[in-house]
């Protein structure tokens, strides 16, 4: 059984501290946050993408990331991630799909 939690956290910093709590407890594998600010403690290695744009404007002008995936300490190998952020491919949302593959066990 996978355990998914999709979240707005609203950029708001308390939902970072809760979500890792909830991974410590065993209680989630994977995380979608939406409107999320920079999580805390992330490793300097860490890509950043564009995943929104700011409505009336287009995919081309996607600058900011405020949406991710987040696995917790032994299911991250288990997936890939990819933002669907091309402009080809964006779709009708001011967000960016991300395609999340886990592999099967």
């Amino acid at each position: 059984m996978i355990r998914l939690v999709s979240w707005n956290i609203a950029k708001r910093s308390a939902p970072w501290r809760v979500l890792v709590e909830m991974a410590r407890q065993g209680e989630v594998d994977i995380a979608l946050l939406q409107e999320a600010g920079k999580p805390p403690d992330v490793p300097p290695d860490t890509r950043n993408v564009p995943t929104f744009h700011h409505v009336g404007k287009s995919a081309a002008d996607a600058a900011a990331q405020l949406d991710y995936a987040f696995a917790s300490r032994g299911f991250h190998g288990k997936i890939k991630v990819r933002t669907l952020n091309e402009i080809d491919e964006w779709g009708l949302s001011d967000h960016c799909r991300l395609l999340i593959r886990v592999a099967a066990e």
